[in-house]
């Protein structure tokens, strides 16, 4: 490929990027009535966000309703394996079950329900 042909290729791609966020970003405001801001994402209240943030840069999730219990889990991984430099476990925790709760109160064409229990030897050593 040449220079200008390598030029179009990354400006197609950043704006099919951009389209994603924008689209993603927008079913969390209106789907889940929730405004992302993706500022000071080691903010307790900002829960919501890291999610989000998640969702867009290690899935290719382009709706609300395809964030099914394997991506939350996959989010708990990535915090393990980060060894939780960003946030603690804890706080991971319950940002899963903060966004089951806003979720399945805005979605009611189906429920999501994860058991975080610490019962629930199965997902925990998955993790």
């Amino acid at each position: 490929m040449n220079r200008v042909t390598m030029t179009n290729y990354h400006i197609a791609s950043d704006l099919a990027i951009n389209r994603r966020k924008e689209r993603l970003k927008s079913q969390f405001q209106h789907q889940l009535k929730y405004n992302v801001k993706l500022t000071n994402l080691k903010h307790p209240r900002n829960s919501v966000d890291r999610i989000f943030w998640f969702v867009y840069e290690y899935t290719d999730i382009c709706n609300v309703e395809s964030i099914k219990s394997d991506t939350l889990i996959e989010y708990l991984k990535y915090h393990h394996l980060e060894k939780f430099k960003q946030i603690s476990f804890s706080q991971a925790v319950k940002d899963v079950k903060n966004f089951l709760n806003v979720r399945n109160k805005c979605i009611f064409t189906s429920t999501l329900k994860i058991d975080l229990s610490i019962q629930n030897y199965y997902l925990w050593t998955r993790i």
